[in-house]
């Protein structure tokens, strides 16, 4: 026995080609990932009382406990950044480790190319390329041109795209007049995919992960296979960096080397870049209705993504190690936002009262290309404003709740909430 220290963490995965099957080697095939907490309370085996009855009350409750089903749950989680890279002018937005995870708990995930505006206006402005661009895509823009901030990038939804004219019509106006030679910047747009999700087996959408707390002790070693998980947005708040929460459900998992596991060394290097502290976020809550960006100070943002997962359960067992599973499927609860604002206005119960709908677009874009990521659903108040204490000031707390674009011809554009990666 030896003491060992808490901070020697690793956190891997590998895409299963066969369902709950892990890589031949983790340390060749793994994928590691910069992260900020795991929770491995939940990997353990179910264990069943034996239920027979005993011939003296001393016996009750002390036989053998039975073995259950190997299917257990944890938790992790990393940071929301952006995609460490900036997009070469014709050249398209591509995936990495951090992406390939936001697209598994979505669903749906399209890139966009870098390329140039060539005039048009702040609502329709026009590109010098459409290629890889779509409706129902989020696309993030930068005045080169008479920039009031150098560098701030700015993020809307592409409503339709002429493709002869390459005019590409926004939900909502730029805050600026785009000029020729304004950038617009390839990016990653994730959106909820429902026939991705309802069957990650029939999809192959299964994961394997490893996790190790210490780098020789095999006792410090688990492998969860055949996982899905859903994710939630948390921690934007002032000074915080913000972060992505993964819930995993795991078909089977192995324990230290008495199941076989021993400590790896990777070959490849940990992923993932710094997070940004919070304090020059933008945000826009606008009236669904018009086309016009309405920016507001916000103290507090909270979203519930609303897209779990659930375990399809049986008493069989016909893919190997896949204990007492058929499946995972989709489990859908609202996707609803709370804020705060620092300044209290009439408008936002007119507005609920009247059953407005609204576009909320929250992001990150003040320090450049390759660092900014957005959130953006669109739908309607559904509790009256409160009162709500800032420090000093009196401001509001406002609850949306996101509704699918009924009329939209494509998975990306029926979303009813995106988050986007440049």
């Amino acid at each position: 026995m030896a003491v060992r220290h808490k901070h020697r963490n690793h956190l891997a995965y590998f895409k299963e080609t066969t369902v709950c099957a892990a890589p031949a080697s983790w340390a060749d095939d793994g994928i590691p990932i910069l992260h900020r907490e795991i929770d491995i309370s939940g990997i353990k085996q179910t264990l069943v009382d034996d239920p027979s009855l005993e011939t003296y009350g001393q016996a009750v409750g002390t036989r053998k406990v039975l073995e259950g089903a190997r299917n257990v749950e944890f938790k992790a989680s990393t940071h929301l950044t952006g995609s460490g890279v900036t997009v070469a002018q014709d050249a398209q937005a591509v995936t990495d480790p951090i992406q390939d995870l936001i697209a598994y708990a979505m669903g749906g995930s399209s890139f966009s190319n870098t390329t140039e505006i060539t005039g048009g206006t702040a609502l329709a402005p026009i590109f010098d390329e459409v290629t890889n661009f779509a409706a129902g895509q989020l696309v993030a823009f930068e005045d080169t041109t008479s920039p009031t901030k150098a560098g701030q990038v700015y993020w809307g939804r592409i409503a339709s795209i002429n493709v002869g004219t390459k005019t590409v019509t926004l939900h909502e106006a730029l805050p600026f007049t785009p000029a020729a030679g304004d950038n617009v910047y390839g990016v990653g747009s994730f959106y909820i995919d429902e026939l991705v999700l309802e069957d990650a087996v029939a999809n192959l959408k299964t994961l394997s992960w490893f996790i190790q707390l210490h780098p020789s002790d095999p006792h410090f070693v688990w492998e969860a296979t055949g996982c899905v998980h859903s994710m939630a947005v948390s921690g934007i708040e002032r000074n915080a960096p913000p972060k992505l929460d993964f819930s995993v459900m795991a078909g089977n998992f192995k324990h230290s080397d008495e199941d076989g596991l021993a400590n790896v060394a990777f070959a490849d290097p940990i992923f993932g870049y710094p997070p940004l502290a919070i304090s020059q976020l933008k945000c826009s809550i606008a009236d669904a209705s018009g086309t016009t960006n309405n920016f507001v100070s916000v103290s507090s943002f909270n979203l519930d993504l609303g897209v779990g997962r659930e375990p399809v359960q049986t008493i069989t067992e016909n893919l190997n190690r896949f204990e007492g599973l058929h499946s995972f499927t989709v489990k859908f609860s609202p996707t609803e936002l709370t804020l705060v604002i620092p300044e209290y206005d009439a408008s936002w119960y007119a507005g609920l009262k009247a059953g407005k709908d609204y576009r909320v677009c929250l992001f990150q874009g003040s320090k450049g290309a390759s660092k900014t990521w957005a959130i953006w659903l669109q739908g309607q108040l559904v509790e009256t404003p409160a009162k709500s204490e800032v420090g000093e000031a009196m401001g509001v707390q406002l609850k949306f709740r996101a509704t699918p674009n009924s009329t939209g011809a494509t998975a990306i554009e029926v979303s009813r909430v995106l988050i986007g990666i440049g």
